[in-house]
C-alpha cells in the first residue's frame, strides 16, 4: 500500500463520471482511502452514495475541511472523476494546485497528462510532491514485442468482458479473483485499465496507452510475469471497454492473444446504448455470446448483470429473462467442455 489518500470526485461522486473514486472507496490495495471530495454530498459517508460499499469513508467539501477534520494530512490526492469533455475546469486545476503545494502527492490518469501540463509541474517542484500521470508513456520507454511464450503457460485463464463500454469489469475480475483464492485455488489477475492500476493490482498493463503493435506483446509480457512471481493455477483477466465497440478494440486482442479457456460476460441492461426495441438488451448478449465462443471456441461460463442506471432490484426482477436466454443459447457448450476444467475447480464455478 503506497499510503494514506483523499479521492477528489467533486460533482461526480456515485454517477459514471466517477468510476475511479467508486472503485477506489469499494476495494483497492494501493491506498488506505481516508476522504472523498464532493460538495454535493459532503457530510454524508461513501456508503450512503455508492451502492455495495461498507466501508465507513467521509465525504468532505475541500481539502482544507479534509485536513482539519482528518487531523492530519493524507499522503496522496487522487483524481477520481472524468470531467465530461475530459479536461479539468478551472476549480478542479484549483483543488490539484492546492494539494501540490501541501505537499500532497498526485496521482491523476485524466489528459493532458499532469506533466505535460504548464502549471503543476512547477508547483510539484517547489513543494516536493510526486505527480504519478497514469498512463502516460514513459519518455525513451520501450515496448514488448509478441513472443508466442504465452501459448506454453499451463494455466487456466477466464477472462472477464463486457457487452459496452460500462465500468465494473474490475470489481468483477477481483471478486472472482477472490472467490477461487477463498476456494483453496492460487489465482492472480491480470489487470488492462487505469483502475486497476489505482485499484493496486500488482501484474497490471495499461493497454489503452500501448501503441496498437504492441498490445499483444505487453499482455503476454504481463501474464509470463504473473506466472513466473506467483506460480497461479488460474489467470483472471480483465477486459476493456466492451467487446464489440469499435472505440475500444483492446478486448479482441486480448482474447486472441490470452485464449480464454473461459469467459464471463459483463451486461448491463439499461445501458445507454440499447435501443428501446431490445427488451434488457437481450439481442445485444446473444449476438456477443455467439461472437465469444466463435473467437475462443471456449464457452460463456456467467454473465454478470451491471445495475448501471437502475437499482439492483431492477436488475433482479428481470433475471428469469437472461436465464432463459443462458439455457438457449451456452448451457449446451459449457456441459460440453466442462470436462476441460481443472477437477480442483468445478466446486468453484
Amino acid at each position: 500500500m503506497d499510503g494514506t489518500a483523499l479521492v477528489f470526485c467533486e460533482g461526480a461522486f456515485g454517477t459514471p463520471r466517477g468510476k475511479t473514486a467508486n472503485t477506489l472507496v469499494r476495494l483497492g490495495e494501493r491506498y488506505e482511502v481516508v476522504g472523498v471530495i464532493d460538495s454535493q454530498h459532503c457530510g454524508l459517508r461513501a456508503g450512503a452514495v455508492v451502492e455495495g460499499v461498507a466501508s465507513d469513508v467521509p465525504v468532505f467539501e475541500s481539502v482544507r475541511q479534509a485536513i482539519d477534520r482528518l487531523g492530519n494530512q493524507p499522503d496522496y490526492f487522487v483524481v477520481g472523476l472524468d470531467p465530461d469533455d475530459g479536461r479539468l475546469e478551472p476549480r478542479f486545476r484549483k483543488s490539484i494546485a492546492e494539494a501540490l503545494r501541501l505537499g500532497m502527492h498526485v496521482d491523476s490518469a485524466l489528459r493532458p497528462y499532469l506533466h505535460d501540463d504548464a502549471e503543476f509541474p512547477g508547483i510539484a517542484m517547489l513543494s516536493g510532491a510526486r505527480m504519478r500521470s497514469v498512463g502516460r508513456p514513459m519518455a525513451g520507454g520501450s515496448n514488448t514485442q509478441y513472443t508466442g511464450q504465452v501459448e506454453e503457460l499451463r494455466v487456466f485463464r477466464v477472462a472477464v468482458v463486457g457487452t459496452n463500454a460500462v465500468g465494473g469489469k474490475i470489481i468483477t475480475a477481483v471478486r472472482l479473483m477472490q472467490s477461487f483464492r477463498r476456494a483453496g485455488v492460487r489465482a492472480e489477475l491480470i489487470g488492462t485499465s487505469q483502475l486497476a492500476w489505482f485499484q493496486g493490482i500488482a501484474h497490471t498493463t495499461i493497454l489503452d496507452s500501448v501503441p496498437q503493435g504492441y498490445v499483444a506483446g505487453e499482455l503476454e509480457a504481463t501474464m509470463l510475469a504473473a506466472c513466473a512471481t506467483a506460480s497461479p493455477d488460474v489467470l483472471v483477466l480483465e477486459g476493456r471497454g466492451g467487446l464489440l465497440d469499435p472505440a475500444h478494440p483492446c478486448d479482441l486482442e486480448l482474447l486472441t492473444t490470452a485464449r480464454p479457456d473461459a469467459v464471463v460476460l459483463q451486461h448491463a441492461p439499461a445501458h445507454e446504448s440499447i435501443s428501446a426495441e431490445d427488451t434488457f438488451g437481450l439481442a445485444v448478449l446473444s449476438r456477443h455470446m455467439r461472437v465469444l465462443e466463435a473467437v475462443t471456441q471456449r464457452p460463456v461460463v456467467a454473465v454478470s448483470l451491471s445495475h448501471a442506471e437502475r437499482t439492483p432490484r431492477h436488475v433482479e426482477t428481470r433475471q428469469p429473462s437472461f436465464e432463459g436466454l443462458w439455457v438457449a443459447s451456452s448451457r449446451t457448450s459449457f456441459r460440453t467442455d466442462r470436462n476441460r476444467l481443472p477437477q480442483r475447480f468445478l466446486g468453484s464455478w
